[in-house]
């Protein structure tokens, strides 16, 4: 009797054991989605929950579209074929690589729309009841940085055991930013000489990022450039000045856009706030002027000094004709002078006596 009490005992529990292995192996070919049950976000190592018999299914994908602009939808379809599945759960993982983590498609920029469901943006979809294989469709905006990207596809499924297959080709898309950013140089800016112009370049825009923002201007006949989002110049000169503004982006697209400064003359006495060239004519005129000056008054100056020599030469001139005429009167009243005297006596006598 105590026997038989006995074998009962262990057949009951062998049929409870064997109806907790039934249940596990129930429960682990039905889930059929590594890392949970359900569609959800998983990475390539399945939360250490992986498939691990290799199965004999193929995998093949497909886009809409292999070249794209930056930020463009693409349709991409993943089929399963030849599967061990039979009225059996299938999931189907679409990554952007083959690594056990941060292998999500967002994490290279992709942002799924929607997964084969259609109403969720997962990138594990587990579809139940497949036979064979399926074909399932995700729409994906694509990343917004030009550059190479690709994606690829895992699928695991169940039927007596926890088959998985990977395609380890993939698509390979090719992302152009073909759409130039647009350039806002700001509002006109007024002012006085010595005014510190500030520009701001801050809400010029781009679908990606803007990568570069240079200012150009024509400052006293040179071409000065600026570089930055924010930058800033001294006006000095009076004058309108033409403010260019150009922006690119990491694909090398541009966009311009343009404003003027306009600077008066301020409020400095005899601040002239003259133009490089104004201030040029200036110096110009200012020389002829001088040079004029210098002709007039050396021509003045040569006109009295040729005056005085000449009133001079007349002095001289009446000086000698007044002696002359004393002579001649002291000579007719000189006795010795009248008489016949030779020459060379009468030069001696006039020497001696009349040359006083």
């Amino acid at each position: 009797m105590k026997l038989k009490r006995t074998e009962k005992i262990r057949g009951i529990i062998v049929l409870m054991i064997s109806t907790g292995v039934l249940l596990l192996l129930f429960s682990m070919e039905t889930s059929g989605n590594p890392g949970g049950p359900g569609s959800g976000n998983r990475e390539y190592n399945c939360g250490g929950s992986c498939h691990g018999i290799q199965s004999t299914s193929t995998i093949s994908m497909g886009a809409s579209d292999l070249n794209l602009e930056a930020g463009q939808t693409v349709v991409v379809t993943v089929t399963v074929d030849g599967a061990e599945a039979s009225n059996s759960p299938m999931g189907v993982f679409l990554r952007k690589s083959l690594i056990t983590s941060s292998s999500q498609p967002s994490v290279d920029g992709w942002d799924i729309v929607t997964d084969p469901g259609g109403t969720s943006n997962y990138n594990f979809y587990q579809k139940n009841n497949v036979t064979l294989g399926d074909t399932l469709t995700w729409e994906l905006k694509g990343p917004t940085k030009a550059g190479t990207y690709y994606l690829f596809a895992s699928e695991h499924h169940g039927n007596g055991a926890r088959y998985r297959q990977d395609n380890t080709v993939g698509l390979k898309f090719v992302v152009k930013d073909i759409t130039p950013p647009t350039a806002m140089a700001g509002l006109d800016l007024q002012g006085p000489r010595g005014t510190v112009a500030e520009f701001n370049g801050s809400l010029s825009a781009d679908n990606v990022g803007v990568a570069n923002w240079t200012w150009t201007l024509n400052y006293d006949g040179k071409v000065r450039v600026l570089f930055g989002k924010i930058a800033s110049f001294t006006f000095l000169i009076k004058g309108d000045y033409l403010i260019t503004l150009r922006v690119t982006d990491a694909a090398g697209q541009a966009g311009t856009d343009t404003m003027w400064v306009n600077i008066t003359k301020g409020f400095e006495p005899n601040d002239s706030g003259a133009t490089g060239d104004e201030k040029y004519n200036v110096m110009l005129s200012t020389f002829v002027v001088s040079v004029v000056i210098v002709i007039i008054v050396t021509i003045i100056i040569q006109v009295i000094l040729k005056k005085r020599r000449y009133r001079k030469i007349k002095s001289e001139e009446s000086i000698e004709k007044t002696n002359n005429t004393k002579k001649k009167k002291s000579m007719m009243k000189c006795p010795e002078c009248m008489s016949d005297l030779k020459p060379e006596n009468l030069e001696r006598h006039l020497k001696r006596v009349h040359s006083r």
